[in-house]
């Protein structure tokens, strides 16, 4: 397993471009948490120094094998705040979609707070996971 974390949008972009030019397919983003609706905020980095600073959204890509296959799933970061339960969470990976990807990126919006979802499946080979993503 291939992680890339703390990168900015252009960096995600230059990693997927890789990995579709490799042949690597893309999955979902896999994390442990009850399923439900949460509420987050992405955790914000700097890249640069001095003037030429600029926050961003933390993103990641992470490159794996599974049976032989290799895929990878993209996302970004929360802080997030179960609805029903409370459960905070630190640096939760979510997964995101192109139009995600933009909407993170515009300044203006990185101070915002998202309603997320956390949803559970089956997988064919029998197991249980849970997939979060930015609500519609």
């Amino acid at each position: 397993m291939e992680k890339f974390e703390n990168l900015t949008l252009e960096q995600l972009n230059a990693k997927e471009a890789e990995f579709a030019q490799s042949g690597i397919r893309e999955a979902q983003t896999i994390v442990s948490v009850e399923p439900g609706k949460l509420e987050g905020s992405p955790v914000i980095i700097t890249i640069g120094r001095g003037k030429d600073s600029r926050k961003t959204v933390s993103f990641f890509a992470i490159q794996y094998e599974r049976k032989g296959e290799k895929r990878y799933f993209k996302g970004a970061n929360f802080d997030a705040k179960h609805l029903s339960s409370g459960k905070q969470y630190s640096n939760l990976t979510v997964g995101i979609n192109d139009d995600d990807k933009e909407r993170l990126s515009n300044p203006a919006n990185l101070a915002k707070s998202y309603i997320l979802s956390a949803e559970s499946y089956t997988t064919s080979d029998n197991r249980k996971v849970t997939t979060v993503k930015m609500a519609e």
